[in-house]
């Protein structure tokens, strides 16, 4: 039996809806999971009889796309002939843990009621002995005045009696407040389960009627396959370094959320980079009319865009830059199955080798994607003038074969974790760079030594400022490093600014277009190094220059 996509095709049952149908018990057996939904393949085996019969499954999602229903399977002599999905009408939720959260919510109002109500016969009761007590109060009552002269010892068992009904019922009334005060997130627990169980939740389902013709009693396996939304998943990396020989692991998880209502027992993932919500036909551009404005009235704006089916591709670099954050001992690593890859040019399904189970809770559910190992040489590099620290940083090459996915980053280094961060797109083969947080073990320092504003010239007055920078860079490991600074120069952009008397202590690379300049060294353990630029701009002095 051939997979095929089948249309609803009304033309086909009119000999086949008459026959009682065959009940077939299904399980989702394969899920492919996208950027904002879910592809989910249930499978079930039926027997057949020889000629033309109808199976049903049961039980599937009432919000399934119903567009995106298709049947297939495997059997000898076995062809499909059609399908018809229906709608289910229950008086009940469908889903057995939507019914038992109803009952355990219901039973929560009950007790809710009953204390309600506890609380209104206790104040009925307060109200009685109140007008009791003020009854005996009433001129001529017994209250001790009266002229037997046992009317107090006749009262007074009434006042105790009184009085320890009053703090009865206080208590029983502070008992019942307390109650339900601890009915109220218990309440809100199931509410919220509840609301995740969307699609399980209803009182409706789908049933998929497959039409099928068999040349002899067989024995077959029907697959049926449809979209869901509600599910997700993102790439997350765990990057593992060791400083001292530059080996780097890089481990590859997917993190998984789905609320679809159905739960994914021990089922066959994939992930897919695929975007099916961006549809199959390219959009087309609409004529770009130009013309003069014409004066109007003022009124709301008015707003239009286009619609763009490209895939946006991030650059081609890591843009890692480790933060500080507490340091925490580094897990254990652990062996995992490698994930089967496959590429069709226009995305990539990472086909995860051990089965996963993913409930429909919402939550991340993480699961194991590759391990790539590269060998990475170490060094450093630093932009003092926006931030005095030494970053680690290293030149990789994806060389797995299947791009590197935009993700978070968790950063291991020598085993301590210090921080997170984003890895952008890389293509297969690309080069990048890897940054891996800061190392206080390289101090960086900068400097102002000289910034002094000046006026000059005898008969054309022009405004100018001289400045001068001193950088450090100081080496407190055991081993030599390779160091990296970034600063920049003023670049002009007016004929009238010049940019003159430039002086190094050491010359840099220097990118005349930006300013931008490097340099490149190394260090010895203990070192200590120092760079100074100085430079002078002037202008016009009936203008002004910021920078």
């Amino acid at each position: 039996m051939r997979k095929t996509a089948l249309p609803l095709a009304a033309l086909l049952w009119a000999g086949h809806l008459s026959a009682a149908p065959i009940d077939a018990s299904s399980r989702i057996s394969a899920v492919t999971v996208y950027a904002d939904r879910a592809r989910v393949t249930r499978t079930a085996e039926v027997s057949l009889p020889e000629g033309e019969s109808v199976v049903r499954l049961g039980g599937l999602p009432a919000d399934l796309d119903p567009s995106s229903v298709q049947a297939g399977g495997t059997g000898t002599g076995v062809k499909i002939l059609g399908l018809e999905i229906r709608d289910v009408f229950f008086d009940q939720a469908v889903n057995p843990r939507v019914r038992e959260l109803e009952a355990q919510l219901q039973a929560l109002e009950d007790q809710e009621t009953t204390l309600v109500a506890k609380n209104a016969d206790l104040k009925e009761r307060r109200t009685f002995l109140n007008k009791v007590r003020d009854g005996l109060a009433q001129p001529g009552a017994e209250d001790g005045k009266s002229s037997s002269g046992s009317s107090l010892e006749k009262v007074k068992p009434l006042y105790e009696f009184y009085g320890a009904e009053t703090v009865a019922i206080s208590e029983a009334t502070q008992a019942n407040a307390v109650a339900i005060r601890e009915l109220a997130p218990k309440k809100q627990v199931i509410v919220d389960e509840l609301e995740r169980l969307r699609s399980g939740g209803g009182k409706t389902e789908k049933q998929v009627l497959v039409a099928v013709k068999a040349s002899s009693p067989a024995k077959a396996t029907l697959s049926l396959g449809y979209n869901m939304n509600g599910a997700s998943w993102q790439p997350l990396y765990d990057a593992r370094v060791n400083t001292q020989t530059g080996a780097i692991e890089l481990a590859y998880y997917g993190n998984v959320r789905q609320q679809t209502g159905e739960n994914w027992d021990g089922v066959k993932l994939s992930l897919s980079t695929a975007r099916p919500n961006v549809g199959a036909r390219m959009p087309e551009l609409e004529p770009w009319w130009l013309n003069f404005i014409q004066p109007m009235a003022a009124s709301a704006p008015r707003a239009f865009g286009y619609a763009s089916a490209r895939n946006e591709l991030s650059k081609d670099k890591l843009n890692m830059a480790g933060a500080d954050a507490d340091s925490a001992p580094a897990p254990a690593p652990l062996e995992y199955e490698q994930a089967q890859i496959e590429s069709s040019g226009v995305s990539v399904v990472f086909e995860i080798k051990i089965p996963a189970t993913i409930p429909s809770d919402g939550e991340e559910h993480r699961v194991a994607i590759s391990t790539q190992k590269f060998d990475g040489k170490i060094e450093y590099v630093t932009t003092p003038k926006l931030a005095d620290v030494a970053f680690l940083k290293t030149r990789l090459t994806n060389s797995s074969g299947a791009p590197i996915l935009g993700g978070k980053v968790n950063v291991f280094r020598d085993g301590d974790f210090i921080g997170d961060s984003h890895v952008n797109f890389i293509a297969p083969g690309a080069d990048f760079d890897f940054y891996l947080g800061i190392d206080d073990n390289v101090k960086v320092t900068r400097k102002t030594l000289v910034d002094r504003a000046a006026e000059n010239g005898l008969f054309q007055k022009r405004k100018g400022v001289t400045r001068k920078y001193e950088t450090t860079v100081e080496n407190f490991k055991n081993q030599p490093v390779k160091v990296t600074v970034l600063d920049q120069l003023p670049v002009a952009q007016d004929a009238s600014i010049t940019v003159r008397d430039v002086k190094f202590s050491d010359t840099p690379a220097q990118e005349k277009d930006t300013g931008k300049l490097t340099w490149t060294f190394d260090l010895a353990p203990k070192q200590k190094k120092q760079i100074t630029e100085e430079f002078t701009v002037d202008w016009p002095s009936d203008k002004d220059v910021s920078f």
